[in-house]
């Protein structure tokens, strides 16, 4: 194919007219290059253009003054290539780089020059062509940067997921710890008293035998409370803990709890106040029996012997509220943020540490929550706490 032909099939070169073709194509030289050969480089000397006869060439940015660079177009025969970096006489903006075996066309930069200048329409033209290739060029810059950011956030949550997965696993780490001393405890004391009693039952008193008995029994009791409210929170976790909601009469539930306590050990300063006439609530009466006891075995535990226990039960709007509300140690500010998690305990600086899971506030909470109401804490140090939770009237 001759240069006139070669210019007369390129869509840049439509518009021009005979006189300006004729001299393009006599300034015009032919050359060849193999696929992965650089046509020319980004950055460099720009002192022609190279029409396209064929093959593929692709135009693409590297990274420069921190910007991403990357793919801006691919040419095809007919295409022209460098014309606007060789009329103006800038550095290349590009890099152009042969896919294929190609075939081009050297046209020097006075020629080209010239024939702009000669003929307006093949200006027009070609400049239209050329703002196509810079809107790519600016649109892969644009879209270099968004996708390099778009992964700099995806790095940053997969190292944000990597290290909570950490804190996770570290934090169930030192819960299978917690629940393993806990369970060792007990059986380590059940095992001692019962080898005691295994080895010296004839050399024992009455009394001392009863007294380690007493103690098994005890522990015994703590270890099965310990199964108990693991297997609680497996349940509710799976969603399988069950409900019997009906009209509940909260008064007199709370009542009896409180008589029953103060008949099991006199010494208790439990009372109770609440208003009369108070409507019924809507709930599972064995699973409220289960968070009051739980809330009156905290109350009792972080309290000191004979320092008063108040239980109230009051309507608060839609919903009828109990109270439980100790003289106690007090739960430090920081604390009462935690105290419904699993496996949370006071912080015993303030005083000793009570015994238990760290399970019951949180199957308390679940509890409440599972049947419409809400558990919250109202404490502070060396004035005791206050646990609050609601249960909705019944429709």
């Amino acid at each position: 194919m001759d240069p006139r032909e070669v210019l007369e099939k390129s869509d840049d070169f439509a518009a021009a007219g005979q006189h300006a073709l004729e001299e393009l194509a006599a300034s015009m030289h032919r050359s060849e290059a193999a696929p992965g050969t650089v046509i020319f480089h980004e950055g460099a000397r720009s002192d022609c253009a190279y029409l396209l006869e064929s093959g593929r060439v692709v135009l693409s940015t590297s990274r420069s003054g921190g910007e991403e660079g990357g793919f801006v177009a691919e040419l095809h025969p007919g295409s022209l290539v460098g014309d606007m970096t060789a009329l103006t006489g800038r550095a290349r903006t590009a890099q152009a780089l042969a896919t294929t075996d190609v075939v081009l066309w050297r046209i020097p930069v006075e020629a080209l020059r010239s024939a702009v200048l000669a003929d307006p329409q093949l200006a027009v033209q070609m400049m239209t062509l050329a703002m196509d290739l810079v809107l790519q060029k600016d649109l892969t810059v644009v879209l270099g940067k968004k996708q390099t950011t778009e992964l700099r956030r995806s790095i940053d949550l997969e190292r944000e997921t990597t290290r909570i997965l950490k804190e996770r696993d570290q934090l169930k780490s030192e819960r299978v710890a917690m629940m393993a001393h806990d369970i060792r405890s007990p059986v380590s004391v059940v095992i001692g008293c019962a080898e005691l009693l295994s080895n010296r039952w004839e050399q024992m008193e009455e009394r001392q035998r009863q007294k380690f008995l007493d103690t098994i029994a005890r522990q015994a009791r703590s270890l099965l409370d310990l199964v108990d409210d693991a297997l609680q929170v497996a349940s509710i976790e799976a969603g399988e803990l069950k409900y019997s909601p009906a009209p509940l009469d909260m008064v007199e539930l709370v009542q009896g709890m409180v008589e029953d306590l103060c008949k099991a050990d006199e010494s208790l300063n439990l009372s109770l106040r609440a208003t009369e006439s108070l409507p019924r609530c809507n709930g599972d009466e064995q699973r409220f029996r289960q968070v009051l006891f739980n809330l009156l075995s905290n109350a009792m535990k972080f309290s000191s012997p004979g320092d008063p226990i108040v239980v109230e039960v009051r309507r608060g709007g839609d919903e009828i509220v109990v109270s439980v509300t100790d003289k106690g140690i007090g739960i430090p500010e920081e604390e009462q943020r935690r105290v419904f998690e699993k496996f949370a305990r006071v912080d015993p600086s303030e005083g000793p540490q009570a015994e238990g899971t760290g399970l019951g506030l949180y199957i308390c909470k679940m509890m409440v929550e599972a049947q419409g109401g809400r558990l919250w804490l109202e404490s502070a140090v060396g004035q005791g706490s206050t646990f609050s939770f609601s249960i909705p009237l019944a429709g």
